[in-house]
């Protein structure tokens, strides 16, 4: 029972944040972004990430993660150990990773840095599609432009390629922490994914409920300053009476 209504909690609180923009997220975000392992980097903002379906909407769910490592990696793009065989990241050998994808996920991608090959292609997106994820967020590039637009999930990545993952990376895990933009992404944690402002940003599961303290009445002020400056007053005016000075 405790299981159930913390997922119910967490539900709601997700549809609690669907009602901003990303940009308002990273505003709170701004208040609150000091975790137990420091300073959230640019505001959970995944810089250089962009939707490439058409009329991409606002998506906000939890992420689930894959991480791809170089099949040459060097002293300038070291790669970790494989994981062990049983280990609860590991991707197991008689599987596929875009199988295990679950359902009502946000799935994260990193790719190697500097990769020209595709980390996500028009066959893994329709699967994905199937198994009822949401979404897709790739830190490098994807491939199979007609069938992404029509694959049912919408995606976003920093760039395009022809060249099939394979060439350049491999899995090395899923459901472990991720890194996107200089951001750290872990299982669990929120992604916003805005399509009226082309821009990704995560929310740290453990900062969620105090974003959604602050979040309301920041976009108040704002709301207030916006409608001072329709009539005239000045922005110093406006900030110092509607936002603290900030």
């Amino acid at each position: 029972m405790a299981s159930s209504d913390s997922d119910a909690a967490f539900q709601q609180q997700l549809q609690e944040l669907q009602k901003f923009t990303a940009c308002d997220v990273s505003d709170a975000l701004l208040r609150v972004q000091t975790t137990p392992s420091g300073t959230l980097p640019r505001a959970g903002f995944l810089a250089d990430i962009l939707p490439i379906t058409p009329n991409a909407r606002k998506i906000v769910a939890p992420a689930s993660t894959l991480k791809y490592i170089s099949k040459l990696p060097s002293d300038a793009l070291p790669t970790p150990a494989p994981l062990p065989e049983g280990h609860p990241s590991a991707v197991p050998k008689d599987k596929h990773w875009v199988d295990m994808t679950p359902a009502g996920t946000i799935v994260v991608i990193e790719s190697p840095a500097n990769a020209h090959a595709a980390s996500i292609g028009g066959l893994m997106s329709k699967r994905m599609a199937y198994n009822g994820v949401l979404g897709c967020v790739v830190s490098g590039r994807f491939r199979d432009l007609a069938e992404q637009r029509t694959s049912g999930i919408e995606i976003w990545a920093a760039g395009r390629s022809s060249v099939a993952t394979g060439a350049e990376a491999k899995v090395w895990g899923r459901d472990c922490e991720v890194e996107v933009a200089g951001v750290k992404i872990k299982p669990g944690d929120v992604v916003v994914a805005d399509g009226s402002e082309g821009c990704v940003v995560v929310v740290p599961r453990e900062l969620l409920g105090s974003v959604l303290e602050v979040i309301g009445g920041l976009v108040e002020a704002d709301d207030k300053v916006m409608e001072a400056l329709g009539k005239g007053m000045t922005v110093k005016e406006a900030f110092a009476r509607f936002r603290g000075g900030q």
